[in-house]
């Protein structure tokens, strides 16, 4: 009838650039821990309970991006881009509590996701000078995914045959969008300012993330 889950994440990653004349290469990486807690609302048509359960799971991601600037003018550049991403999850399994036999049951699952990337930036820069001066980014790219998730095997504790029922999982395309846009500039003397959006559009699932910062330097 009604869910909520909440999570808990340690996340440690790193981040490598190198630079030479107008290409680059990125690499990125990073492992996480993730504590989940649910609660969703059971009801046999009769009576109403809350199940509950606790689980973890843990993650490595992986990105390999190639990128080569292009002028076009003093003030914009655009810039083809290629990546690779490798992400792996092993989630624990659990047996909820609460709803007597409707309490769920789920194995221990690893997924994996192996995704292309093809895309590019445009940037453009106002001001006198690129150091100081604003900076508008927009970026698209085509994502390619190599393994689509599956269903999740679950069976109710009280059924004792073990018969289990696949939950299927929300419709991911092999095929997605990847929009973004960013401005950055001067806010304050040595304060500059970043604001950002980012969208990943594909089938059921849409994520879209945005965030606004300062940084100051000395």
């Amino acid at each position: 009838m009604t869910d909520r889950t909440s999570s808990q994440m340690r996340h440690v990653g790193v981040y490598g650039r190198y630079a030479r004349q107008a290409s680059r290469l990125t690499v990125l990486g990073g492992v996480s821990r993730v504590k989940h807690d649910t609660v969703h609302g059971v009801t046999d048509g009769l009576a109403s309970s809350s199940a509950h359960a606790d689980y973890d799971s843990d993650s490595l991601f992986s990105r390999l991006e190639y990128g080569h600037t292009f002028p076009l003018g003093r003030t914009v550049s655009v810039e083809p881009q290629a990546g690779l991403q490798y992400a792996r999850v092993k989630i624990d399994g659990f047996t909820e509590a609460g709803a007597g036999v409707l309490n769920l049951i789920s194995r221990d699952r690893r997924l994996s996701s192996q995704r292309s990337i093809l895309g590019g930036r445009v940037l453009k820069t106002f001001g006198p000078a690129t150091a100081t001066g604003t900076r508008v980014e927009v970026r698209a790219a085509w994502a390619h995914e190599f393994t689509l998730v599956g269903s999740v095997p679950m069976r109710f504790l009280g059924d004792t045959a073990g018969n289990d029922f696949d939950l299927t999982s929300p419709a991911r395309f092999q095929n997605s969008a990847i929009l973004g846009a960013s401005v950055a500039g001067q806010a304050f003397r040595h304060v500059k300012f970043l604001t950002s959006i980012d969208g990943d559009l594909g089938g059921a699932i849409r994520l879209w993330t945005a965030s606004v910062g300062v940084r100051a330097e000395w």
